[in-house]
């Protein structure tokens, strides 16, 4: 495993003496309890507060620094290398989805709340349960050789990735505003998405932007009221808006 900087010292001496797939399988059955863990206690954006606590015990116990309650319930860790260097950004998502799970496994999501006033199940069906706990083994995998690293890491455990609550900020958006990246200063970050389309250890990649961005505005559209006999004489808006 080598994360290169394109001017400075790669955050891995060269050669590098870890043994880096010997400490990823040490943690291979905590990273599935921890999924499983999180898969089963989902929470929806700007809520995801016992999912920070399970991160922020966790990133603790390794101890390295640890702030929470960023952007309302996100939490960055700071892995401080042996050795100067660049410091470098992991990133995980936190938030679960307002759906129902239907899925008749061991590990399932029966949690219900209330989103926009009805009352809806709650399920990480879009896999954010996973990129946390990667992340925490991740965090666990490289405070153990931390003094052989060459420059820090900076792990990020971001709420509200699908969007905060009407009438609220939150995500990235608000993390930034509140100055992590003036802070810690990373100088490359790193996130990944798991992706069923792809085989189990198979990773897919590009150079320049990848997967989908959404933006939303608002649009009025007046119509034109006519008699259904005389269709030509009216603006039918729903023709229009669609």
């Amino acid at each position: 495993m080598r994360l290169s900087h394109p001017r400075k010292q790669s955050v891995f001496a060269a050669p590098s003496t870890i043994n880096i797939d010997k400490e990823v399988k040490s943690v291979e059955k905590k990273v599935i309890e921890w999924r499983r863990d999180i898969h089963q206690h989902p929470e929806l954006s700007n809520r995801e507060t016992r999912t920070a606590a399970v991160v922020a015990k966790h990133l603790k116990s390794l101890g390295m620094q640890v702030e929470t309650d960023i952007g309302h319930t996100g939490v960055v860790g700071f892995l401080k290398g042996a050795k100067p260097g660049p410091t470098v950004m992991l990133r995980a998502d936190m938030d679960a989805l307002p759906v129902t799970e239907k899925v008749d496994v061991p590990f399932k999501s029966t949690i219900v709340t209330k989103y926009m006033g009805e009352d809806v199940g709650v399920m990480h069906a879009c896999g954010h349960d996973t990129h946390v706990a990667m992340l925490m083994g991740t965090a666990e995998v490289l405070a153990a050789v931390k003094n052989q690293l060459h420059g820090n890491i900076m792990f990020v455990f971001q709420p509200a990735e699908e969007g905060a609550p009407e009438g609220e900020e939150g995500g990235a958006e608000l993390m930034l505003k509140q100055g992590i990246f003036k802070k810690y200063k990373p100088e490359v970050a790193f996130g990944l998405h798991i992706m069923s389309s792809l085989n189990s250890g198979q990773i897919g990649y590009r150079s320049g932007p990848i997967m989908a961005s959404a933006d939303t505005f608002d649009i009025t559209v007046n119509g034109k009221q006519t008699h259904g006999s005389a269709p030509w004489n009216g603006v039918d808006p729903i023709s229009a808006a669609a």
